[in-house]
């Protein structure tokens, strides 16, 4: 009986230990980093989570939902986490020790367009095109806030590919969004060449998964995914994960 009773003891204080779940973390597509869910290149970002999860005896389950849906469900703690946040995506969200990419942020113009951002100030004789809850840094989240009501100066969308047609018929002038995403974009529709990049709106700066504030469990996750990432980027395996898509570690 009492070593009946001390294996039920050890099994209560490891069960925990070893449970295995489902976590759901979702993006809107933003390829390299995230993509198609269903594809055999559902993003490196996607591949790095399931090889750290899969590890501990998890699984992700990954979907594509608007960004400030998924913004809004991750807050409320409906999922798990999102794909490729800034810290200013997400305020108050778990985020891990290690990020999951580095992303630089140019304005991009029709190709021949001579406008060049230097400033607020250079925005005031164009119009900008932002996606719906993305973050461009303080001072250009201000200036969309504060303009946000007045399509002459900016136009909210939900999508990288609603703001890209919009510049290529003169809807807008010029929008800002990171650099592999947009190329990676112009590439695989057969439009390399029709956009021209036209100054900095973010430099690089870390990209991460953004955990749940509502879940308990989004820093242990957290943390499980910082070791991760350390793991596997000695052992190989993140370069091996970074080629698939053309790209090198970005540390």
């Amino acid at each position: 009986m009492r070593k009946f009773l001390m294996l039920a003891v050890i099994t209560m204080m490891v069960a925990p230990l070893l449970r295995a779940e489902e976590l759901v973390i979702v993006a809107d597509p933003w390829c390299p980093y995230v993509c198609e869910p269903k594809s055999d290149k559902p993003g490196f970002m996607v591949e790095i989570a399931r090889t750290i999860f899969g590890k501990a005896g998890h699984t992700i389950h990954y979907k594509n939902e608007p960004w400030a849906r998924v913004i809004k469900n991750t807050t409320n703690g409906k999922i798990n986490g999102a794909f490729g946040a800034f810290k200013s995506d997400a305020v108050g969200h778990i985020f891990s020790d290690e990020e999951l990419g580095m992303s630089t942020m140019p304005f991009f113009v029709k190709t021949g367009t001579a406008w060049k951002y230097s400033g607020l100030d250079s925005l005031t004789n164009v119009t900008l095109g932002v996606i719906r809850g993305y973050s461009y840094r303080d001072e250009i989240d201000a200036y969309v806030k504060k303009h946000r009501k007045n399509s002459k100066r900016v136009q909210v969308s939900n999508t990288l590919d609603s703001l890209i047609k919009k510049v290529m018929v003169g809807r807008i002038d010029t929008f800002p969004d990171d650099r592999m995403v947009v190329g990676w974009y112009l590439k695989q529709n057969n439009l390399s060449g029709k956009l021209q990049e036209a100054g900095l709106a973010v430099e690089a700066e870390e990209l991460y998964i953004a955990f749940s504030p509502k879940l308990q469990s989004s820093k242990e996750y957290a943390d499980i995914l910082s070791k991760g990432i350390e793991a596997i980027r000695n052992n190989g395996e993140l370069s091996r994960i970074m080629s698939r898509y053309g790209l090198k570690d970005w540390k």
